[in-house]
């Protein structure tokens, strides 16, 4: 006999209480169910923290898709992990065309990319470098860029913040 595992918000005292219940049969001698059990888990403090992290992770994507600059990051390989609307707008690509792909692409000169990311990962960071970035159509856009060091919370590297705009206009 197979147990069974459900997830349920119920209301306990007043308050939303999130569980995990998990139930098996009981049976007897001739295997015939003659009882279910079962054990429940409060799992409210997990689901209310996930909730929260959820609504904190939209509302950054949102700071980040209605700011009309540039801003791209990449990972330690220096593919692009994220590529915000203000970079799809002065570049025209979409973010899905150029997600995972090196960011080297975006550059006249894979060599340029290269100097900048050394420079990045010696100084830290790269302010106000003016250049130009590649076009989805092949034509460039002058831009002033600064470039970041990108880490998690105990300061390992996980890649690159690159924040620029358009100054051609």
């Amino acid at each position: 006999q197979k147990q069974v595992n459900i997830e349920s918000e119920v209301v306990l005292g007043g308050k939303h209480v999130f569980l995990t219940t998990t139930k098996y049969p009981v049976v007897d001698a001739d295997n015939k169910v003659t009882a279910v059990v079962g054990l429940s888990r409060d799992r409210t403090a997990r689901r209310l923290a996930e909730q929260d992290l959820q609504r904190t992770r939209e509302y950054l994507e949102n700071i980040l898709n209605c700011s009309y600059v540039i801003i791209i990051t990449t990972d330690l390989e220096d593919r692009i992990v994220s590529f915000n609307r203000g970079a799809e707008v002065s570049l025209g690509y979409q973010a899905s065309d150029v997600v995972g792909k090196p960011c080297s692409k975006l550059f006249p000169s894979p060599h340029e990319r290269a100097s900048l990311v050394r420079r990045v990962q010696h100084d830290g960071c790269v302010d106000h470098y003016e250049g130009t970035l590649v076009q989805q159509d092949g034509g460039e856009v002058p831009v002033s860029l600064t470039l970041s060091r990108l880490t998690d919370s105990a300061g390992e590297p996980l890649g690159t913040v690159e924040i620029g705009r358009d100054v051609s206009q």
